[in-house]
C-alpha cells in the first residue's frame, strides 16, 4: 500500500486473497497503516482485537492478497 493510498481513521480495510471472490479478513482503521484487526481463534473460540498494520497482515496471509478501503455504511447515515 503507497502512503497515497492510506485509509482514514473508520475507514474498512477488505483483504481479498488472489482468486477468492469475497474477502478473507476486514480490520479498521485507526489512521495511516495502522488497523485494529478482529479475529476469533484458539482456544475455545476466543473473540481478539490486535492493533497491527496493513502491511504485517498481507505478510501474514503469505499469498497474493488485493487491499480494498471503503467507508463504512453507517459514515453517511446522518
Amino acid at each position: 500500500i503507497g502512503a497515497d493510498i492510506l485509509p482514514s481513521p473508520g475507514q474498512l480495510v477488505f483483504f481479498t486473497s488472489e482468486g477468492m471472490d469475497i474477502p478473507s479478513h476486514v480490520a479498521l482503521s485507526v489512521g495511516g497503516d495502522k488497523v485494529l484487526s478482529l479475529w476469533s481463534g484458539p482456544p475455545y473460540g476466543k473473540n481478539y482485537v490486535q492493533e497491527t498494520t496493513i502491511s504485517e497482515i498481507v505478510e501474514y496471509m503469505n499469498r497474493t492478497v488485493t487491499v480494498t478501503i471503503i467507508d463504512p455504511p453507517w459514515a453517511d447515515s446522518n
